[in-house]
């Protein structure tokens, strides 16, 4: 996806990372997450507050599930015939 990206917009610049590989979570925070949790929202926090939302449009911290099947491990194969 980063490619196809990166194809349609050449003047934009495309970074991935990866960190919560780099070390154990629970040795710094308090809470298990995956997106925006409480490692993403300090990272964010430190870098650029101002994408950060004020805790009064925080949303409830309820998964929502997604609406592509891929995400959810559930894509199909098409045979090429």
């Amino acid at each position: 996806m980063i490619r196809e990206l990166g194809l349609k917009f050449p003047k934009m610049f495309i970074s991935f990372s990866f960190f919560p590989l780099v070390l154990d979570k629970a040795l710094y925070f308090d809470e298990k997450g995956d997106h925006a949790d409480e490692m993403e929202t300090s990272l964010m926090l430190y870098l650029k507050p101002e994408l950060v939302l004020s805790r009064d449009r925080w949303g409830d911290g309820k998964d929502r599930k997604y609406k592509i099947d891929a995400f959810m491990g559930r894509a199909q194969v098409v045979a090429n015939q």
